[in-house]
Parts: C-alpha cells; structure tokens; sequence
C-alpha cells in the first residue's frame, strides 16, 4: 500500500519549514554574537598596521586587588615619586658601569658596580 502524495508532500514541506527556520535562528544567533563583539569598551584597538593598542584603563580599574585603582591623590604622588627615585638610581648605577667598562674593561665594571650597589645602600639607610 503506497502512502498518500499529499501526506509525503507534506513531511517535506514540514521538514524544509524546519531546516529554514533553524537556519534563521543560527543567522540571528551570529549576527547578535557579532555585534555583541564589536561594541566592545573598547579594551584593544586594531591600527592600520596590524598592531593592537590596548587601553588599560578600562581593563583594571575595576579589578579587586588592583593597588593603585582608586588611591588618592598623595599616595599617587608617594608612588611617582619612589618610582623616579628608583630610575634615577638605576640610571646612576648604569653609567658607573658603562663608563668602568669602556675604560678598564668588564672585571673592573662589575667591581665598580658593586661597589656603586653598597655606596647606594647605605645612603638610603642614612
């Protein structure tokens, strides 16, 4: 006994209704997943060249455990100012060791800078 053509005709039509409006759901899906993506804050740029610039701002200020998010004004000024303190140091440091080491070589450098390392302890403790 051969089924009714209608019947057939109609589990195609209900099958092809199916596959359509899952595809509608999956192309709603990505479209919402896309835009959701592009409206960003904005954490990392994309430049003309490739090269990605990231705004870290909006990426830790509101991280627990982030020391300096919401430091007051004095405390940032303690902060720059221990920081400047410290590369000047470093920068005093490097020289001592360049210029030890363009005139009597890296042996004496390294002694130079020791020595320079100990100068600097003991005026901090001071």
């Amino acid at each position: 006994m051969q089924p009714n053509k209608y019947l057939i005709y109609k589990r195609m039509v209900k099958k092809q209704m199916k596959n359509v409006a899952l595809a509608l759901i999956l192309v709603a899906a990505s479209t919402i997943g896309l835009n959701a993506a592009q409206k960003g804050d904005n954490a990392m740029t994309k430049m003309a060249d490739g090269s990605y610039v990231v705004n870290k701002t909006t990426l830790a200020n509101d991280v627990k455990g982030y020391r300096h998010a919401w430091a007051d004004p004095d405390t940032e000024a303690q902060t720059q100012a221990a920081g400047k303190a410290f590369t000047e140091q470093l920068k005093a440091l490097g020289k001592v060791y360049y210029e030890t080491l363009e005139k009597k070589g890296e042996k004496a450098a390294l002694k130079a800078l020791a020595a320079a390392k100990k100068k600097a302890a003991k005026a901090k403790k001071k």
